[in-house]
């Protein structure tokens, strides 16, 4: 059996097995991967809010120790009479003792001097060599504010700011001064910090001109480190809210370490508690979680794969094996039977496809058959049949065609026009020149000329709905009427003779009056040529009866001229026709019939009829046609009435009696052959019929209106041509 031609990346096992291991390791990743993308991010949101509520916290603490620093001025009392006494230092000396991170403590007067001054590493002589007053404190104080001033930072790096509350009378209504203390900041943050600052946080202080003013690790502050350009800070500076701050808020810290960072401000100084956490540290746990996720998946895709494959083959081999079977019935084998003695889907789909196997084999029984009844019949059919693209090519024609058609010239590719018309372009009325909307079954006669004869072929093309676009479009069935024309030819001429026999009495009669009068003429100039020869010379006698004479021999002549051209057999040949001319030679040919039946002839038309194109012996035939059956209709004194005129882009003709009429059942077939309400041996019953195949080749129309005891009218419609004369 011949290996399969199916590409290894197009076979079903193939995509199977793909599909399985990737739907097996896909949605595990994808879940895996989003389980620990949304555990990091709320690692890094709990995070952040851990952070945040730390530096609140310190914040709150760092609150509350200031608040306690005032408290404890406020409620230490200097009476004014021992601001000057020793009684002031040991006051201040208590204060010193009570706020550990103070280490400058004095009394001021009401203009801002140090009256009474205390330190914690040294004595101090000269209070008034302390310089604590500005401007802004002064202010601040008698508004009975407590004054915080600017952060200052002493010749070793250590910072250091002065708190100052106002000092009043007890009456409330003096100010006598003020109460402050000097306090080193690494002491508060290490006061504060000590019990809530871990070893994986970075905490500091920030002024409100962001300068680092203490940290957890007191060498950045001695370092001098800007830390006024981190994200956090400038946000603190530019901002002020923490709330607006970015979730999670990472940044590269001073050391070079991504951080995330929070901070809280401290409304009483306007400075900020920074919190940092270094991202390694807090993402330690995660990190653990996605080695063991990575494991997870690789267990997970493995057993996936492993399951994935069973299945995938156990479903692709039966599939791989209808394949090969199907090939089987491709190549024709009858043998071919599908077991695989499953009981799911696909084993009901081997049994259908034996099933089908069966069906086939006796539908293509059946269809060979039916080939051989089609082969029989349009090779027995007895009519050319071909089919045609429609760029004119012929792509196959059945062996009658091929007989007809000139020897040579039916080739592949080869166009219709040459192989039926012999020539080089398309048929001027050729249905295909307008293929959009070309009617079925339209006639199209041409001529060849085989073995010195010429046969006469009838083209009917019809149009081939369910094609496909490579295929021929169209079947063109074509007919040998070559001898069906002969018989209408001998029918028509049988008919004119029949015609001419029934009016061979007035044709006798029209020629004897002339005849008559001739010799009447002629004895009279014989017998008077013979007595009166030269008075008749003198008179001009002679001159008149020779006119008389010739006058009559020319309306024999008329008269015998125009029954030779009917009688006359002749082959279709189109010519412009005068349709007045032979209107009137027509009626000429009834002029003694009507007369001897008494029946008033009434014709108008006008002077401008325009010509049709056509044959006019034949248009005649038809007119002596009409004039004949309504000569018979009509009773001695009938009418007779020929109308003709002009209707739009036709000529209409109408030929009308009073005759007896014909009755409304027979009106269907009068135009059948060999169908007539006369009585025997005075129609053929080829009359009508005649006319209709005449106006219908002529491109026209011809139709009948009748009522018993009313009469007939026969209307006749003919295309006025474009060039036509009128």
């Amino acid at each position: 059996m011949p290996k399969s031609e199916i590409p290894w990346q197009s076979r079903i096992k193939v995509r199977v097995l793909l599909f399985g291991v990737v739907m097996s390791i896909v949605p595990v990743v994808l879940i895996s991967f989003y389980y620990f993308y949304s555990t990091r991010h709320n690692l890094e949101q709990n995070v952040q809010i851990q952070n945040k509520l730390l530096a609140e916290h310190l914040v709150q603490e760092v609150d509350s120790l200031l608040s306690q620093t005032e408290d404890r001025l406020r409620n230490a009392y200097f009476p004014t009479s021992a601001l000057l006494q020793e009684t002031g230092q040991t006051q201040l000396y208590r204060i010193l003792a009570e706020i550990p991170m103070a280490e400058e403590a004095v009394v001021l007067d009401a203009d801002g001097n140090v009256r009474q001054g205390v330190n914690r590493f040294k004595i101090v002589n000269d209070p008034g060599a302390l310089k604590w007053r500005t401007p802004d404190m002064l202010e601040g104080l008698k508004a009975r504010q407590v004054y915080y001033g600017n952060v200052t930072f002493t010749g070793t790096c250590i910072p250091f700011v002065r708190i100052v509350v106002p000092y009043y009378s007890a009456d409330g209504r003096t100010f006598l001064g003020g109460v402050g203390v000097q306090v080193r900041l690494r002491s508060l943050l290490a006061l504060v910090g000590s019990k809530h600052i871990g070893n994986k946080e970075d905490v500091f202080l920030v002024d409100a001109r962001g300068r680092l003013i203490a940290h957890s690790d007191f060498t950045k502050v001695l370092e001098k480190i800007d830390v006024a350009q981190l994200s956090t800070v400038r946000h603190f500076m530019e901002n002020g809210n923490p709330e607006e701050l970015p979730v999670p808020n990472r940044y590269l810290s001073t050391n070079g370490q991504e951080v995330l960072g929070v901070y809280s401000k401290i409304r009483r100084t306007g400075w900020a508690v920074i919190v940092e956490q270094p991202v390694a540290v807090a993402f330690a746990s995660i990190h653990a979680l996605l080695l063991r996720l990575v494991w997870f998946l690789v267990t997970i895709a493995s057993g996936s794969v492993l399951i994935s494959i069973f299945f995938g083959l156990s479903f692709t081999k039966p599939i791989e094996y209808l394949e090969r079977m199907v090939r089987r019935v491709g190549r024709r084998e009858s043998d071919t039977e599908i077991s695989l003695g499953r009981k799911d889907e696909l084993g009901h789909l081997a049994s259908s496809f034996n099933d089908m196997v069966v069906q086939l084999s006796q539908q293509s029984e059946r269809l060979l058959q039916e080939k051989e009844r089609l082969d029989t019949i349009v090779h027995g059919i007895g009519a050319g049949l071909a089919l045609i693209y429609r760029d004119h090519r012929v792509a196959w024609m059945n062996p009658v065609l091929d007989n007809w058609v000139r020897p040579g010239l039916h080739r592949p590719e080869t166009a219709c026009y040459q192989v039926l018309a012999g020539l080089g372009a398309p048929c001027a009325d050729c249905p295909l020149l307008n293929n959009a909307e070309m009617p079925s079954g339209e006639d199209l006669i041409t001529a060849l000329t085989q073995n010195g004869e010429q046969r006469l072929f009838r083209h009917r093309i019809y149009r081939l709905e369910h094609v496909r676009e490579d295929d021929p479009q169209y079947l063109l069935v074509v007919e040998d009427i070559t001898e069906q024309r002969r018989m209408e030819e001998m029918v028509m001429q049988a008919d004119k003779l029949s015609a001419l026999g029934l009016m061979a009495s007035g044709f006798a009669h029209e020629i004897n009056n002339p005849l008559a009068t001739i010799q009447v003429y002629a004895e009279d100039l014989e017998e008077r040529l013979q007595t009166e020869q030269e008075e008749l010379a003198a008179s001009g006698e002679i001159t008149r009866y020779l006119r008389v004479i010739r006058e009559n021999i020319a309306r024999s002549k008329q008269i015998t001229q125009s029954l030779l051209n009917f009688s006359r057999k002749s082959e279709w040949r189109e010519e412009w026709i005068d349709v007045a001319a032979v209107l009137e030679e027509s009626l000429a040919l009834f002029k003694h019939s009507f007369s001897k039946k008494g029946v008033s002839l009434s014709k108008d038309w006008p002077d401008d009829l325009p010509k049709v194109m056509g044959d006019a012996l034949q248009l005649m035939q038809v007119l002596v046609n009409l004039l004949n059956n309504s000569l018979d209709a009509v009773s001695i004194g009938g009418s007779i009435t020929v109308h003709a005129h002009r209707d739009n882009a036709q000529v209409v003709i109408r030929v009308a009696d009073n005759g007896e009429g014909i009755e409304e059942k027979h009106i269907p077939k009068v135009f059948d052959p060999f169908f007539t309400t006369k009585e025997i041996g005075k129609g053929t019953g080829l009359g009508l019929s005649i006319c209709y195949g005449i106006i219908s080749r002529m491109g026209g129309a011809i139709c009948l209106e009748s009522r018993k005891g009313l009469g007939t009218e026969v209307t006749i419609t003919l295309p006025v041509l474009k060039g036509g004369s009128v």
